[in-house]
């Protein structure tokens, strides 16, 4: 289903006072990705490939963010 451009370009500033769960399941995604940034740091060698993975883990997190605080 596509999205018109009045919901597309929404912040989370649009979607008022986050609630305690919203602010749970962040501070749990932002665990298990910072985890996962670790492990990478530690077992993998520096490289653009690893570059790429914790970039990559950024952009889920931001990405979980923006699902957990959608308008």
């Amino acid at each position: 289903m596509a999205q018109n451009n009045e919901t597309r370009f929404l912040t989370a500033q649009d979607g008022g006072k986050p609630t305690e769960e919203q602010l749970e399941a962040q501070r749990k995604i932002r665990d298990a990705v910072a985890e996962a940034g670790w492990l990478l740091e530690d077992l993998v060698a520096p490289s653009r490939e690893q570059s790429l993975a914790l970039t990559k883990l950024e952009e889920a997190l931001m990405w979980a963010g923006k699902a957990i605080f959608k308008p």
